[in-house]
């Protein structure tokens, strides 16, 4: 076992979704924030504008939505090795 990452965001993670663009690409979300990661969590972005979402699910590898608070939905997109949040 290696030594301890600090968390991507702070606060509970209440939304995991798993994305098969880069093998195991993974996005986590919760009250305090979200990030993602290409490597299922060893390494993470955090995503320091996207706060208070409490799902995740993709419909294809390269697309999914965040689902968060007052009905708010947020387009997850992943092009060329890279991210946008519309």
């Amino acid at each position: 076992m290696g030594p301890r990452r600090p968390p991507a965001f702070r606060g509970s993670v209440d939304g995991l979704g798993y994305t098969s663009k880069w093998g195991k690409s993974v996005v986590a979300t919760g009250p305090g924030g979200a990030a993602w990661s290409r490597d299922e969590g060893r390494n993470r972005v955090p995503l320091d504008t996207v706060t208070n979402y409490w799902a995740v699910a993709f419909a294809r590898p390269d697309a999914g939505w965040l689902v968060g608070t007052e009905g708010r939905i947020l387009k997850v997109s992943f092009r060329d090795r890279r991210h946008d949040w519309d």
